[in-house]
Order: C-alpha cells, then sequence, then structure tokens
C-alpha cells in the first residue's frame, strides 16, 4: 500500500462483488472507468467502509498502472462517482478528505471486523441513505452462508458433474453450484435447492428465479 499520511496500513482486501451491481441502473450508467473507481474505492476501504478520499492516494491504490490518469483526473471521477451514486459519500474532517459506502454492511461480511481509524460520516451524510441510517438490512441482500466442501461435492457427483443448464463439463468450463432459489430471496443451501451450473450460465442466471423472464441461464 502506498504510505500517504493518515491512510491506514491494515485494510481487508478481500470484498465481495454483488451479482446485482451490474443490474442497478445508477453502476449501468457510470462510464467504465468510474465503475472501476466504485469498485475499486470498496476494494480498499477498512472493515467499516470508509477509506482516505485524497485524489493522489486514490490513483496511487485504484489506478496505479495508468499512467494516463492524474490525480486531477481522479478528483473528477470520484466526485462524479460521489454525486450519482447515494451510497458513497464524501466528507471532510479536520481537512483530511474521507469517502465512506453507507450500505457496507448490506454487501459486506468480515466476521472479524476491525474498528475504522478514520472518523465517521456525519449524520447529514448518513441520512442520504434511509435504509443503512435505520440500520436495516433487505431480505434481498441476506448474507450467504458458504457451502460446506462435502456439500458441494455431493451436489456435483449428484449432476454428473455437468452443468444442468446447458449441459457442459470441464474443461470446457469452470462449474459453480447455484441456488434455484437465489438467497437474495430466501433460498437455503438445502440439497433441493442446489444444481451444478457453469460460470456463463450462472451469471447469466444471477438472482432471478427460472420463468421471471429467464427461460434459459445461458450468457451465449
Amino acid at each position: 500500500m502506498t504510505s500517504i499520511e493518515g491512510a491506514s496500513e491494515d485494510v481487508a482486501r478481500q470484498r465481495f462483488i454483488w451479482p446485482d451491481l451490474w443490474s442497478d441502473p445508477v453502476i449501468g450508467r457510470l462510464k467504465p472507468i468510474e465503475q472501476v473507481f466504485f469498485i475499486g474505492g470498496f476494494s480498499i476501504a477498512d472493515d467499516k467502509g470508509r477509506a482516505l478520499a485524497d485524489p493522489v492516494y486514490l490513483k496511487a491504490e485504484i489506478f496505479r498502472y495508468q499512467n494516463d490518469i492524474t490525480a486531477d483526473d481522479v478528483r473528477r471521477i470520484r466526485d462524479v462517482v460521489v454525486a450519482r451514486c447515494r451510497s458513497l459519500v464524501l466528507y471532510v474532517v479536520n481537512g483530511t478528505e474521507y469517502m465512506a459506502y453507507l450500505r457496507w454492511h448490506e454487501y459486506q461480511h468480515t466476521p472479524f471486523s476491525k474498528a475504522s481509524s478514520y472518523p465517521s460520516p456525519p449524520s447529514t451524510a448518513v441520512e442520504r441513505c434511509p435504509m443503512r441510517a435505520a440500520n436495516m438490512r433487505p431480505e434481498r441482500h441476506r448474507l450467504r452462508i458458504g457451502l460446506p466442501p462435502g456439500l458441494r461435492f455431493r451436489i456435483l457427483k449428484r449432476d454428473n458433474f455437468s452443468c444442468r443448464y446447458c449441459g457442459r463439463r470441464p474443461p470446457e468450463v469452470v462449474l459453480h453450484i447455484d441456488h434455484l432459489v437465489p438467497v437474495s430471496r430466501g433460498g437455503t443451501n438445502e440439497p433441493g435447492n442446489l444444481i451444478t451450473a457453469c460460470s456463463l450460465c450462472n451469471l447469466g442466471k444471477a438472482d432471478k428465479v427460472l420463468g421471471e423472464g429467464v427461460d434459459t441461464c445461458q450468457t451465449v
């Protein structure tokens, strides 16, 4: 990590990117470089969804290899994303710029989260996202519970190590375990709700139930 005054030296890197991020119309209207910023921002955020928002720091962390992108460019990108995404807020404390993802705990689950070394966003900023301010988590964003390795193998074996949607098998495709009723909609890890799906079919189905505008899961 780049050494910048005020930057945390202990930032968790493993974050979830939920499939419905790509169906969010606000994210969809961002330019590709702005989408990279939004995702890069939460990849460098601490366990409370906060990060330094200094453009020099963000340039070094998110766009370190893009020599054609300057710190001024990053500032403009940051300001556009903050203006359009109500769940991301920019604030200043004692002359230092910070940003925070206000719905962080709806999407990210850190079992052993650490206290933030950055100040909290002001209450006026939190009010931009009423759901986060009320400490609510919608059912469609329920936290996933990982499948035990033994159960994963049982499902793969039951389905003959092939995608139940398109029939393809490794090494042609990578196999995943899909939930027929998505976890975000109340689906469980019961074997009857689990099915083997290739990565393309799984991505195409996303958090939908077959029949809800999805006749086939294949994306190619």
